[in-house]
């Protein structure tokens, strides 16, 4: 039976600077390879001179740790890099997003993301049942 992945990761703070708290979960059918885009991913950076480091958005945009050393046109060719590579891989994601004005405690934004979270696999059922029982992380 095939196993479908789920990467869940969230963006944003309650109380920080940004405007909204997000959640996106991405979906990988481990059936559907992505080892030759990853290797094109790793060539690309690699052809390009730019460093291969693991991507994170709010570090690349604002020169932010493993970004700290690379001027703006560095990071556009990393972020055009990474996009690329995200366009060639077969995955589906969803974001949920909350308002940061609107999410109010975090007892209420517990229970919106719990609630909409349902709602989510509830409406991806048949995709969840056609890949057979959940594995944990490893």
């Amino acid at each position: 039976m095939a196993e479908l992945s789920i990467l869940v990761d969230e963006s944003g703070e309650q109380e920080g600077p940004s405007g909204f708290y997000l959640v996106t979960l991405v979906f990988h059918d481990q059936a559907m390879p992505i080892d030759r885009a990853v290797a094109g991913y790793h060539a690309d950076l690699a052809a390009k001179g730019l460093p291969d480091v693991p991507f994170h958005v709010g570090s690349l945009k604002n020169g932010h740790d493993a970004f700290e050393n690379l001027d703006l046109a560095e990071r556009r060719r990393l972020m055009a890099c990474f996009s690329g590579f995200v366009r060639r891989i077969d995955v589906r994601y969803r974001t949920l997003a909350y308002p940061r004005r609107e999410v109010g405690t975090t007892e209420r934004l517990a229970a919106r993301l719990a609630h909409d979270l349902r709602a989510l696999f509830v409406e991806n059922q048949p995709l969840m049942q056609s890949h057979g029982q959940p594995s944990r992380a490893r």
